[in-house]
């Protein structure tokens, strides 16, 4: 393999035939074209073109790596590793296949690390920014026990089952922002477009406006003349705040131990929490880590700080010889149901049953919640729409009612 350093990494687009005589093309990278040559001639290919393509990071950039290429990835070497393909020509063989240019990029580099004599871990652990640390570590387990395909599949399933808990809490709360963004459009039109349409018509009248109707003609002469500076002042507010959130640790604490005890979202992001740590637990103790590897990774690969911390302090105190469900309790931050069946398979000496068991509850729970939570929450929506709405529209024809009783 040439040295990636001193040859920088190149994109060519190449055509050839096989031993059939069927035509084949496509676009690899590699660090010279000598290299590429080598590699066609390994899938039984001879060249007949070669040509250098343009690469732009900017592709890498705004089409970057994200969790679904991580998974595939994970699918594809779990698949290629129980076929007895080795771990070097499996991720060539993906890279090939692959359409994305972040993603070809990332295996030819990984592939240039395995050549160069890394372990699939110590190459992974290079791109720390595409696998996680729950990543890395279950292959280096399944690395030391020779079980690497096997734990491969473990990922792959792992990942899919979060990703799906991912989409079903991304869902809940995709129709009432939805719907309050349309709000607030609809909204900011009627003031700055149709209202002083109206209040041009009711300056002819000279007649007395309702309170209504003249509160709502200020909001839009305010709205109007002040509505960009606002815009710009609430953008403004909302980046500082947001830098604030992401640097300051306390405040991401505070702020992600409130988001829990909002109504509805708040017991169902405890629920998606408490089964990502459950399945996370599952899949260590099935892959052969030791529970407290297992409770280390979980916390790590949390968002939510402040279950993350409280789950570092179960670590902690599981280590000094406390049972898990023991501290759990302590930190009061984690529901009954959890602490029950963690007692029940501590005691039974069948944990990973037991925790298998409270995952499949919690998923149904999570799926009928957000099911049924449109249903539940769209009677308030309409509620809030037609006062809004309604009202700026009821002020706009109260002064037309009052007109027209006094012409009759």
């Amino acid at each position: 393999m040439a040295d990636t350093a001193s040859n920088p990494i190149q994109l060519f687009h190449w055509e050839g035939y096989d031993n059939n005589g069927v035509t084949h093309q496509g676009e690899w990278f590699s660090s010279s074209s000598d290299e590429l040559q080598q590699q066609l001639r390994q899938h039984r290919i001879e060249m007949t073109t070669l040509s250098k393509r343009r690469f732009s990071k900017l592709k890498s950039v705004f089409n970057p790596v994200n969790r679904t290429d991580v998974t595939l990835i994970a699918n594809q070497l779990a698949t290629m590793l129980e076929a007895g393909v080795n771990i070097d020509y499996a991720i060539k063989l993906i890279e090939h296949t692959h359409n994305k240019y972040s993603v070809k990029l990332l295996l030819y580099r990984l592939h240039c690390k395995i050549t160069a004599g890394l372990t699939l871990s110590e190459a992974l652990r290079e791109f720390h920014t595409c696998f996680d640390q729950f990543f890395v570590q279950m292959v280096t387990t399944g690395e030391q026990t020779g079980k690497l395909s096997e734990t491969l599949c473990l990922i792959n399933l792992y990942r899919e089952k979060q990703q799906m808990m991912r989409a079903k809490i991304t869902k809940a709360f995709i129709y009432p922002i939805t719907v309050l963004l349309a709000a607030v459009i609809v909204c900011y039109i009627m003031l700055t477009k149709v209202i002083p349409q109206f209040e041009t018509m009711f300056a002819q009248f000279d007649a007395p406006l309702p309170k209504l109707t003249q509160t709502v003609i200020y909001a839009s002469a305010w709205v109007s003349a002040h509505g960009t500076h606002a815009a710009m002042i609430i953008g403004i507010t909302v980046t500082l705040l947001g830098l604030i959130y992401r640097h300051h640790l306390a405040t991401q604490r505070r702020v992600h131990h409130y988001v829990l005890t909002l109504p509805l979202f708040g017991s169902l992001l405890l629920k998606s929490i408490v089964v990502q740590v459950a399945r996370t637990l599952v899949i260590c103790t099935q892959s052969g880590l030791p529970l407290l590897s297992g409770l280390q990774l979980s916390y790590q690969l949390l968002t939510n700080r402040y279950v993350a911390e409280q789950l570092k302090q179960v670590e902690s105190e599981v280590s000094a010889g406390t049972a898990i469900h023991s501290a759990m309790r302590t930190t009061q931050a984690f529901p009954e149901m959890l602490l029950q069946m963690v007692m029940i398979g501590e005691e039974s000496g069948q944990l990973e049953k037991t925790l298998t068991h409270l995952i499949q509850r919690y998923e149904l729970d999570i799926e009928q919640v957000v099911d049924n939570l449109n249903q539940v929450l769209e009677p308030f929506i309409v509620i809030i729409l037609g006062v809004i709405i309604g009202g700026l529209v009821l002020a706009m024809y109260l002064p037309l009612f009052n007109l027209l009783s006094v012409l009759g």
